[in-house]
């Protein structure tokens, strides 16, 4: 469950290009306030996400590898195990996170 400092605009199975729509599960628009993170459980195995970041910069940990991202930065990685996502800016973070199936 988000806590107030982060903030989500999901769209449950909006598609991002017409030709993997059927493999998009979920877009979600994610602010996080400066040192706040996002954890989260493992998804189903095969599940991946992609994170781009619009502005602010970000630090994802999915397994024992981990991404330091800053604005126009994407990311594309397993979430079928525990990840986090956190605000290692000074700044608002905005992104937007793909969740996708097996492809």
């Amino acid at each position: 469950m988000p806590s107030e400092n982060v903030k989500s605009n999901s769209k449950p199975n909006a598609p991002v290009d017409p030709l993997n729509a059927i493999l998009c599960r979920r877009v979600t628009e994610l602010r996080l306030t400066p040192s706040a993170s996002l954890p989260s459980a493992h998804h189903y195995e095969g599940t991946k996400e992609l994170l781009t970041v619009t502005s602010g910069s970000a630090c994802i940990r999915s397994g024992d590898t981990s991404y330091n991202l800053a604005e126009g930065d994407s990311a594309y990685y397993r979430a079928d195990v525990k990840q986090t996502i956190e605000n290692i800016g000074t700044q608002e973070r905005v992104c937007y996170l793909v969740v996708t199936g097996q492809s």
